[in-house]
């Protein structure tokens, strides 16, 4: 994305640098607005809302980042690196639900989730990974998803809800043979 591309740079140690974000701002205006892309208004608010989330969504990630437990906690359940220590998975639930106190939107809320969501499917399908950490990866993947279908309030939330779920349902199938061993 040619946008995050160019603003994420404006971002470190969640500040802003005020001239490095006008700058990337400026590439991205010309960039697409120039390319007669901006027909209407709708496009125009588009791209500001595009530009607004990537600032927003570039100051968490480096919120995020900043904790280095959380990092080490999800490498850690993504590569199995502590298979028989199936504690790490409530506690590492429990560290993101006092991270997620500080998003400050819905929509990144629910980003939150998701990326909950996708680390423990990675890991379930992964065949790398010893097979009861896998297991219990995949028991406790409903709680991502049932946070994200607790905030799904409109019909295209409460869709990608069920596309992630569907999506389960399909990696979970693929991989079932490997999880019995």
């Amino acid at each position: 994305m040619v946008i995050q591309e160019e603003c994420a740079p404006a971002f470190s140690n969640n500040t802003i640098h005020v001239a490095s974000l006008s700058k990337s701002i400026t590439r991205v205006y010309y960039g697409y607005f120039t390319n007669n892309t901006i027909d209407n208004d709708y496009h125009l608010y588009y791209y500001i809302f595009k530009i607004y989330t990537v600032v927003v969504n570039t100051m968490t990630m480096n919120t995020i980042n900043d904790n280095p437990g959380l990092l080490l906690l999800r490498e850690k359940i993504r590569h199995g690196k502590e298979p028989d220590n199936p504690a790490l998975l409530p506690l590492w639930l429990s560290l993101e639900e006092e991270h997620q106190q500080h998003l400050s939107t819905m929509y990144l809320l629910a980003q939150h989730f998701e990326n909950q969501f996708y680390l423990l499917l990675e890991t379930v399908v992964d065949e790398l990974v010893p097979c009861h950490w896998r297991r219990t990866c995949l028991d406790f993947i409903y709680k991502p998803l049932s946070s994200l279908q607790r905030i799904s309030h409109d019909q295209q939330s409460k869709n990608h809800v069920a596309k992630l779920l569907r999506e389960l349902a399909v990696s979970s199938r693929y991989v079932e043979r490997s999880l019995i061993q």
